[in-house]
């Protein structure tokens, strides 16, 4: 079985069972989520997998064979979001990190929520670690700042600035910059 049919199949699946799911009037997403395993997530390994399972699923939901270029957009744009999630965490030195999208039964509409899984100990990281993880896309989602503010943190500026200082003594890793202050116009407008 070819990973395009594998990840379709999952997607099928996973469809099948949120159509037989009570309709949410709002979607829930990952606070949702207890387990990568639930039937109606797909979890993928790659920002391939991830991209086609997110493409499949809309194609799947919708009927259309072919997906517009803005429904092409949209799912780009979900995927980066994710993939800078992915990539601080990777950093980080996160094991086991996979690609999660979250469906839900919104009655004539599907609920997408895109996450990443992290499969580590309690304890292992930070709160600077996660909330690195959490700020690190360029337009941090509502959620993102959630998970800041619960780390401690205001702002990404806040965070941008703890974050300078942790990598500027000696022998500490090096944790990654969110990607929105990563020129130095960025980082003088908030003051470095």
């Amino acid at each position: 079985m070819t990973t395009e049919e594998n990840i379709e199949k999952q997607v099928k699946a996973a469809l099948e069972y949120v159509r037989a799911q009570p309709v949410v009037a709002k979607p829930l997403g990952v606070k949702s989520m207890t387990s990568i395993d639930d039937p109606n997530v797909i979890s993928v390994g790659t920002r391939y997998e991830f991209y086609l399972a997110y493409v499949i699923a809309v194609q799947l939901f919708t009927g259309k064979d072919v997906l517009s270029k803005a429904a092409h957009e949209w799912i780009n744009k979900e995927v980066s979001h994710e993939c800078a999630h992915f990539d601080a965490a990777f950093d980080i030195g996160v094991k086991n990190l996979r690609f999660c999208l979250l469906l839900e039964n919104g009655g004539p509409s599907l609920y997408f929520s895109p996450t990443i899984n992290l499969q580590n100990s309690p304890g292992e990281f930070s709160d600077l670690e996660f909330a690195a993880i959490a700020g690190a896309p360029v337009d941090p989602s509502e959620d993102d700042l959630a998970q800041l503010k619960a780390y401690g943190f205001s702002s990404t500026e806040e965070l941008v600035t703890k974050i300078l200082e942790h990598n500027g003594i000696e022998g500490a890793k090096q944790l990654p910059i969110p990607q929105a202050f990563r020129d130095t116009q960025a980082l003088r407008a908030i003051g470095f």
